[in-house]
Formats: C-alpha cells, sequence, structure tokens
C-alpha cells in the first residue's frame, strides 16, 4: 500500500507502470479503497460526457454509490439520486 496515495488521485489514464502496480495491489488487498477509486473513476468519466449521454449513466452511479457500503459515497449517491432532476 506504501506509495499508493499518488496513484489513487491521479486519472487512470496518467498512470505510469509503477502506479499501475500499485494500483493492482490495492484492488487485491483493500477492497473498500479499490471501489471507491473505481467510483471516483467512474464519476470523472461520466462528468466529461454531454448532459444527455451523461443522465442515465449519473443515475446508475448513484444507484452504485448508495449501495457501495462507504458513508461519504454513499451520502453523495443519495443526494445525486434525490436531485438528479435539477442536475443538468
Amino acid at each position: 500500500m506504501k506509495g499508493a496515495r499518488w496513484a489513487l488521485l491521479k486519472n487512470e489514464s496518467d498512470l505510469n507502470a509503477a502506479q499501475r502496480a500499485r494500483l493492482e495491489c490495492v484492488a487485491n488487498t483493500n477492497e473498500a479503497l479499490w471501489t471507491a477509486y473505481k467510483l471516483k473513476e467512474r464519476l470523472g468519466m461520466i462528468l466529461r460526457q454531454d448532459a444527455d449521454a451523461a443522465a442515465p449513466l449519473l443515475r446508475q452511479w448513484a444507484a452504485d454509490a448508495s449501495l457501495c457500503g462507504i458513508a461519504e459515497f454513499s451520502k453523495l449517491g443519495e443526494k445525486i439520486a434525490r436531485r438528479h432532476f435539477d442536475i443538468r
């Protein structure tokens, strides 16, 4: 896990080989951290889409985040689900 912080903060497309190896270690040893990383990456991808394409993806992301078991993501997912009609 040592040195994984910077790999977790970077976009997946910007990782070098060593950082990818650290993320693989995280994936194999810390399920909650790996889930949070994947949710972060998916949300970033969704936010780069145009509004029409992003709407269904964001609703699915909110449902997944609400059920992930990580308090912060669960709260955000529930808030997005409640307010998804206001988000444009």
